[in-house]
């Protein structure tokens, strides 16, 4: 009876796996589905309109968001721009672009960044002298912020490091580039820049004098 009683489990366990076996197949199918299915719903991003664009097109979008205000728009499709065209005229037009709207977007870093990038990549580039420019203005109104203006506070009693890094910028312009448009008012800027720079020192040389420390 014994025997018969295990003959009759291992029977219905051998049923049991075959069972399973057969629906291994249907489980795959289901798990490669659920994939899919999980895959279409990662994927909301609408397709980029921008696709296929000329970059005078590209550049003229950019144009009209920088004009409207839209910066952070304008910097997508600059971007756009450069990584589809390369080469030539309306990627270097990006570079210096871009570099602008970060100026203007009050992000003094990305804007150096993008103004260097450009210098190192175009050395003898016709609008050297505008990238030269705006370095030194770049530089130049991170020292005329919300706090100097609106807090009273002297360009001479704050952080001297962009000052001068501003003043640079313009003397390299003024040394290199002479007749460029711009020198005019780099000159005029650098005699502020050295005013500051040199109440700035005078701040100093009383905060050490106020302790003692002549």
């Amino acid at each position: 009876a014994g025997d018969a009683s295990g003959a009759r489990g291992s029977s219905k366990g051998l049923a049991i796996i075959g069972r399973m076996r057969r629906l291994v197949p249907w489980l795959r199918a289901l798990a490669a589905l659920a994939l899919v299915s999980l895959a279409g719903c990662s994927s909301t991003e609408p397709p980029d309109a921008t696709l296929g664009w000329t970059p005078e097109r590209l550049y003229a979008e950019a144009r009209d968001e920088l004009a409207s205000g839209n910066r952070e728009a304008a910097i997508k499709l600059l971007e756009k721009l450069e990584a589809r065209y390369p080469f030539g005229h309306w990627a270097e037009q990006a570079q210096l672009d871009i570099a602008w709207a970060h100026f203007k977007d009050n992000e003094r870093a990305l804007s150096l960044a993008a103004i260097d990038r450009f210098m190192k990549l175009h050395p003898n580039h016709a609008a050297l002298d505008y990238a030269l420019y705006l370095k030194g203005l770049v530089n130049f109104n991170e020292q005329q912020g919300l706090m100097a203006r609106f807090g009273g506070q002297d360009l001479s009693e704050r952080d001297q490091a962009a000052l001068r890094e501003s003043f640079d910028a313009f003397k390299e312009l003024v040394n290199r580039f002479p007749d460029s448009k711009y020198a005019p008012d780099a000159e005029a800027r650098m005699r502020y820049l050295v005013n500051s720079m040199a109440r700035g020192k005078v701040h100093i040389a009383r905060y050490y004098y106020s302790r003692g420390a002549y």
